[in-house]
């Protein structure tokens, strides 16, 4: 096997400061029901083994401070060589990836590069790597940061901020901000305590309104929410964590039985009144049949930080997701959508995600990540970008597709790196001009790396297609030299690694216990989602897909009692008493380690106060 090799860059990246966490799924525990079922013959073990056991130990053994080993040391097989501290190589030979190999020296895995045409740190943004000094010149990771903690949740320790700081540890991407800039000294809580449609106690009372006091929403409820009519978020600095809701989760969906003709969309965000800083995380979002186009799972229209995390979507009669300028001329910028799994469309329009602009009015839109998603038996725009300003589309799993991938429009910058796409039902043998094409006014600039499609080979130049006139683009008129990095860069899985790995940790699939620990659980839709991907299968026509019965229908999600919380705090007297905390004491908006973490939100991030 080939030999790879990591640098790790004290200087440069700021070692011990810089913390990035584990991108395969190592921060999840395997319990609950069903909990390994889903996953026996997805292909992940190996790797979400090598990331969980390496995370775990480093993180207890070595610290966020630890030294790196001295040159010549071995490290759990690891050949290791550090020069100065500044610069350290590890080879490996045994295929563990970037994620487990930088966690066993007690670092996060910042980027992987593989197979790329001899270049020395060819991504814009890296640090420059003293290829002569190093002697490789390809085949690398790039690691950083303090090592992974309580199970592959970075953990900035007493007194240091992760910087920059983000939403949540693992939160990647231009999105990455969101919460950072809300007034952070009169937060509230609040908690949803049914599952009605509305009313007290019910996530439209907690999600609705106007404002932008900071807001956690807490849930004491899990189970299946239906939905009459839509839910509009309207206020800003909003933090939905779908993770507290117990047993297996929350999932929400049209009424049962409901006219067609009423369906639209199941969430949306409005920026009329300037929306911002919106974090929504391990949702389901299970739509119903309605008219073609007459809705979305998740719509946000207008805005700027938002970020979409750990969300399940299917049943959509329009995009799954999109995110987009609003029609009367709000912008949209600064936005992540990362670890999601859409799939399961319905009706004569089953597309994925438009990101960027709505129409060709000159409004603002730019700052879009979308990685590490898996998209399943979309037609196309898996994502579309649409004059988006500057967009990365990185690290994503595409399986079933029809007329294209993907199209990319208008004034749009885009980084579209290391994709993997698996040929399904719908086109099984894909030719050049099914993947990435192009229209539309304007020229989009874009740079392909390390794209692949299962079957195929290499996607990039070769295969952009002009989608009006038949012909292919001129390189030299549509190239991006030197994309646009966020302040927090997406860690990059190479396309070979992407299939398993955004498997292992990927949709609403888990919730956190009562003591702060994670519990994984994959519903049905998700389940046969994963395995139509390995088995080949799933519907080659619109007409095989015309209603949820068509799939596996709504499961039923089981909740659970609700912690016990006696200062009433949305923080469970059992993990208080973990963390050191008095379950008496109303103290969830202080900060016990001073890492810029309240200490309701490392309740929120399956982490502790150090």
């Amino acid at each position: 096997m080939r030999v790879i090799m990591l640098v790790l860059l004290a200087s440069s990246l700021g070692c011990g400061d810089d913390v990035t966490p584990d991108t395969d799924g190592s921060l999840i525990a395997d319990a609950g029901r069903d909990s390994t079922a889903p996953f026996a013959d997805s292909g992940a073990d190996t790797g979400t083994d090598a990331g969980t056991d390496a995370g775990t130990d480093a993180g207890t053994d070595a610290g966020t401070d630890a030294a790196l080993p001295s040159c010549g040391e071995s490290v759990e097989g690891l050949d290791v060589c550090v020069d100065e501290g500044d610069v350290c190589e590890v080879r490996f030979t045994d295929g563990r990836g970037c994620t487990a190999a930088c966690a066993s020296v007690g670092r996060s895995c910042r980027a992987s590069f593989e197979d790329n045409d001899d270049a020395c740190a060819p991504m814009a943004g890296m640090p420059a790597l003293n290829c002569e000094d190093t002697g490789h010149r390809s085949d690398y990771c790039v690691c950083g940061g303090g090592a992974p903690t309580d199970g592959g949740v970075p953990d900035a320790g007493p007194g240091g901020a992760i910087d920059p700081f983000r939403a949540f540890p693992e939160a990647e991407g231009f999105g990455a901000l969101a919460l950072t800039e809300c007034d952070r000294s009169n937060p509230e809580v609040l908690f949803v305590d049914n599952l009605n449609p509305s009313g007290t106690g019910s996530l439209r009372a907690a999600v609705e309104g106007s404002g932008d006091r900071l807001r956690f929403v807490v849930f004491r409820v899990g189970g299946t929410i239906e939905l009459s009519s839509e839910l509009s978020i309207r206020r800003s600095c909003l933090y939905v964590a779908g993770q507290t809701a117990r047993g297996e989760g929350i999932q929400l969906r049209h009424t049962e039985g409901m006219d067609p003709s009423r369906v639209r969309n199941l969430i949306s965000g409005h920026a009329t009144s300037g929306v911002h800083d919106v974090v929504l995380r391990y949702l389901r979002f299970r739509s119903n049949r309605g008219e073609p186009g007459s809705g979305d799972n998740i719509s946000f229209r207008a805005g700027r930080r938002i970020i979409f995390d750990h969300l399940s979507g299917a049943y959509g009669n329009d995009e799954c997701f999109s995110t987009t300028t609003s029609s009367s001329g709000e912008p949209m910028f600064d936005v992540t959508m990362q670890r999601c799994l859409l799939s399961a469309p319905l009706s004569d329009h089953q597309v994925g995600s438009i990101v960027g602009r709505s129409s060709t009015d000159g409004t603002e839109a730019s700052g879009f990540s979308v990685h590490h998603n898996f998209y399943a038996h979309m037609t196309h725009r898996n994502p579309m970008l649409q004059s988006s300003g500057d967009a990365e589309v990185i690290s994503n799993l595409i399986y079933s597709w029809r007329s294209r991938v993907s199209r990319i429009h208008g004034e749009t910058r885009a980084l579209v790196s290391n994709n993997w796409m698996v040929p399904g039902p719908r086109n099984p043998v894909p030719d050049e001009t099914d993947f990435y094409k192009y229209n539309g006014s304007g020229t989009p600039r874009v740079r392909f790396e390390g794209n692949r499609a299962e079957g195929y080979g290499d996607v990039g130049w070769d295969e952009y297609h002009n989608d009006r006139s038949d012909s292919f683009g001129l390189r030299a008129a549509h190239e991006l030299e030197r994309p646009r990095v966020p302040d927090v860069p997406v860690t990059v899985t190479p396309a070979a690694r992407v299939r398993d790995e955004v498997l292992a940790d990927v949709g609403a699939n888990a919730t956190l216990a009562c003591d702060g620990t994670w519990v994984r659980f994959v519903d049905e839709v998700d389940a046969w989602t994963r395995d139509s991907l390995r088995d080949g299968t799933g519907p080659d026509r619109a007409e095989d897909s015309d209603s949820p019965d068509d799939y596996v229908g709504y499961p039923a999600i089981e909740g659970a009692p609700p912690c016990a919380d006696e200062d009433d705090d949305g923080m469970p007297d059992e993990w208080e008493r973990r963390a050191g905390l008095n379950p008496r004491v109303r103290d969830a908006f202080e900060d016990a380690d001073g890492d810029g973490y309240l200490n309701l939100e490392e309740y929120l991030n399956g982490s502790l106060p150090r």
